[in-house]
C-alpha cells in the first residue's frame, strides 16, 4: 500500500498492485484495475517513487534472491554430479 492524499489533503493508502495507470489532466489521477479513478495531489513521480520504495520493501526482503537460489541449486547439482 502507498499514501496518497485527495485533493483536499486528506490522507489515505491505495493498493499499489492495483494502479493500472497514472494520468495527468492536469490533476493526477490513478486508474485502478477495477476501472475507479482516484484524483490525488502527488505527481506522477512522486507516485512512482512510492510504488518502487514499495515493491523494494517487498521484493528486497524476501528470503533469498533469485541469484541466492540459482547458485544453491547449481551447487547442489555439482554435489550430485561429482558423487
Amino acid at each position: 500500500m502507498i499514501e496518497v492524499s485527495k485533493l483536499n489533503g486528506e490522507k489515505y493508502f491505495v493498493n499499489a498492485e492495483a494502479i493500472d495507470f497514472i494520468e495527468t489532466t492536469p490533476d493526477t489521477v490513478l486508474t485502478l484495475a477495477s476501472g475507479k479513478k482516484l484524483l490525488v495531489l502527488e505527481s506522477p513521480s512522486v507516485i512512482i517513487k512510492r510504488i518502487v520504495a514499495y515493491k523494494q520493501k517487498i521484493y528486497l526482503n524476501l528470503p533469498g534472491t533469485l541469484a541466492e537460489m540459482l547458485h544453491e541449486q547449481s551447487a547442489e547439482a555439482d554435489r550430485e554430479n561429482a558423487e
